[in-house]
């Protein structure tokens, strides 16, 4: 806590005058006028009668205390400030000044004090030995005195001014910029502005500090504020000027189901969709969009589940999820998760697809670009064909550097049909539900090239799909039937040990 600081500073140009002055205890006679070269502060106290002297010395005082102190608001970046936190010295004359706040001395609860300056007056040259005496007035007349200068403030209302006065009328939020996309680049239509914060320690010792240095009517210090640029700044948005990745991929809604999955990837599309992704900026497309529930306005839709095809909240979500993966390939952004679905998908080749889970799996990317990347999505959800796009627009870090991606499958084996039996249905025609798909370990390799010539291959993303089979059911009511596995096949067998054989 700060309390009254009492300042005695003496700067005395001729040394000799300030120890003859303090050793001799004589007071002036009556009429004495003070000696030539004789000053306070800029006050120049020549010649004057001692009331004259106090009269002055009233008038220098209170000439302060009616001044105003200059507070200079400089732009010291917030990196700056850091290190003036952290105790490192800093010229804050090196920074521009932005803007001055003026307030008044008395603020600080500004006191003074003539009577030594007053009493060391009196007798400057006219104490001691003729010849002392003598050699102190040669020595003034080609130098001057500085008398001491006796004056208080107030610790505690300095310190209560930064904080409750200065800090909060300086305090500035940065701003940022706000745009708008029109359709090929997004354009600024209000400018960024930077914020201002205050370190209200170092500002009311800057404070102190100033009047420890010495008093006028013309003071001046350094506020240590820093400037913080705001997150999107108006530079940031005019570098989002082109289209530098797409991807699309096909949907049918069909029927109630696929109507349902056409209305999740077109949901997921608008969420996405218009989205500023800032340099170093993580995002997590399961954060974006949200838990899946029927609150949350999503459908019931086709999905994987350990090897099964199941209904859910959101199913369908997948395939936005792998059609926004396609922009991630194609601009090398930086990709923390990534999942390949479980079974194969229709609408990309294997090891370029990539699935959500709600809690489980992810898709994660870091915009490891030095541009922004604005996000343009749009899906739609019709009883016919539909489509989903997602366009990423920026700058182009690297135009001359390509990318391709080629699949690479290294295995690949399919399965035959399921057979089950079921005793309660008649003997009759099969029935086979469900869809085939193969199992399969692929990979991608990613073909860069640089002005045309391949400068690197590697191997990403190796994946394995699960076999998905179809099943085939057989009526098995009042039959004595049995099925075996031989080589990965379903056979069935009379009670006989016949085989029956099945189209």
């Amino acid at each position: 806590m700060f309390k009254r600081l009492r300042f005695l500073p003496i700067i005395l140009t001729v040394l000799a005058v300030v120890f003859l002055a303090f050793s001799s205890n004589k007071p002036a006679e009556a009429g004495t006028r003070i000696a030539d070269g004789v000053f306070l502060g800029t006050e120049d106290l020549s010649g004057l009668s001692m009331s004259e002297a106090a009269d002055a010395m009233e008038a220098y005082y209170k000439s302060i205390a009616n001044s105003s102190m200059t507070i200079n608001v400089r732009n010291i970046p917030a990196e700056v400030l850091a290190k003036m936190e952290a105790g490192e010295a800093v010229n804050m004359e090196d920074y521009d000044v932005m803007y001055t706040v003026s307030v008044p001395v008395s603020t600080f609860g500004f006191d003074y004090s003539i009577d030594d300056a007053l009493r060391i007056a009196s007798t400057l040259g006219q104490t001691g030995k003729l010849i002392e005496r003598y050699k102190i007035l040669m020595d003034m007349k080609y130098a001057s005195a500085q008398l001491p200068l006796s004056y208080s403030i107030d610790g505690e209302k300095v310190q209560d001014y930064v904080q409750n006065v200065f800090v909060k009328e300086n305090t500035l939020e940065p701003k940022d910029a706000t745009y708008a996309f029109n359709g090929s680049r997004l354009v600024v239509t209000g400018e960024s502005k930077n914020g201002v914060s205050v370190n209200a320690n170092l500002t009311t010792n800057s404070i102190l500090k100033a009047f420890e240095e010495g008093i006028s009517d013309k003071m001046t210090c350094t506020a240590v504020v820093g400037t913080s640029e705001p997150r999107i700044t108006s530079a940031d948005i005019n570098n989002v000027t082109r289209l530098v990745a797409t991807g699309q991929t096909d949907y049918w809604g069909n029927n109630e189901a696929n109507l349902n999955r056409a209305g999740n990837i077109a949901k997921a599309a608008s969420i996405m969709n218009g989205k500023l992704v800032m340099p170093g900026e993580r995002v997590s497309l399961n954060n974006t969009l949200g838990e899946r529930t029927k609150e949350g306005g999503w459908f019931i839709g086709h999905a994987y589940l350990d090897g099964r095809i199941i209904d859910t909240y959101g199913g369908g979500i997948c395939q936005f999820a792998t059609t926004f993966y396609q922009c991630l390939l194609q601009t090398e952004l930086q990709v923390n998760v990534r999942y390949n679905h479980s079974m194969l998908v229709d609408y990309v080749e294997y090891s370029k697809d990539a699935t959500l889970d709600w809690g489980n799996k992810d898709l994660v990317f870091t915009n490891n670009w030095e541009y922004p990347i604005y996000i343009a999505c749009s899906g739609t959800a019709t009883s016919g064909k539909n489509s989903v796009t997602v366009n990423f627009y920026s700058t182009d870090p690297h135009p001359n550097r390509t990318v391709e991606y080629k699949t690479v499958i290294e295995s690949e084996k399919e399965y035959k049909p399921e057979v089950k039996l079921d005793s309660n249905l008649l003997p009759g025609t099969p029935t086979i539900d469900g869809a085939m798909l193969p199992e399969v370990n692929s990979h991608i390799e990613k073909i860069v090239r640089v002005n045309g010539v391949v400068e690197s291959t590697t191997v990403m993303n190796k994946d394995y799909y699960r076999p998905l089979r179809k099943t085939v059911t057989v009526g098995a009511k009042g039959l004595n039937l049995s099925r075996k596995v031989e080589n990965g096949i379903y056979k069935l067998y009379d009670a006989n040990g016949n085989q029956l054989l099945m189209n």
